[in-house]
């Protein structure tokens, strides 16, 4: 057992690896002070992942409405007339902010993100356990909650990146724990 009490599931046959050492083994919290506030981690690389072997991932979450894991993030440049770099989730997964339901985004824009549902249900404000999977060579993210929710096809090569949280309503907060790479 880890520092965080319980053990992630994974499929048979496989090894997870704990990232509780570069995220000190807490549960890691947010909180907005406006729209699209991300926070990245760049301890936690993902590009190489993606590129060479593809990314197994799963963690406990208990999401507000309007709140994201952020399985990919960038840096990219300040919006007109602000000064500094931004962050912006590339690619998340979390409940949408009218339903609750789970849904994937994906950067189109400025704060603009095409949405998918992956489910029916509202999941918001309970603690569920995920699982994110893009299979090596594969453009499509698997989200599972136990039994698989949905795929969807990611429609941009995403290359270079962090993980990390969103929040896109004040005051509303992801809650992330146990957070571990599945090695195949």
């Amino acid at each position: 057992m880890g520092k965080l009490g319980r053990r992630a599931a994974r499929p048979s046959g496989c090894r997870s690896v704990s990232f509780e050492e570069l995220l000190g083994g807490q549960s890691v919290t947010i909180f907005a002070n406006g729209a699209d506030a991300v926070e990245l981690w760049d301890e936690l690389p993902i590009s190489r992942l993606i590129a060479t072997e593809g990314i197994d991932i799963t963690f406990a979450a208990t999401f507000a409405k309007d709140t994201q894991f952020v399985l990919h993030g960038v840096n990219t440049a300040p919006p007109t007339g602000a000064t500094g770099m931004k962050a912006r989730m590339g690619v998340g997964v979390g409940c949408a902010a009218s339903t609750g339901f789970v849904t994937v985004y994906q950067l189109t824009g400025e704060n603009t993100y095409t949405a998918t549902a992956v489910n029916a249900a509202d999941f918001s404000g309970v603690s569920k356990q995920y699982r994110l999977v893009i299979d090596p060579g594969s453009s499509s993210l698997k989200v599972y909650n136990g039994p698989l929710l949905g795929t969807v096809a990611l429609t941009t090569p995403y290359l270079g990146g962090f993980m990390g949280l969103r929040s896109n309503v004040s005051g509303s907060s992801p809650i992330i724990s146990d957070l571990r790479s599945i090695e195949h």
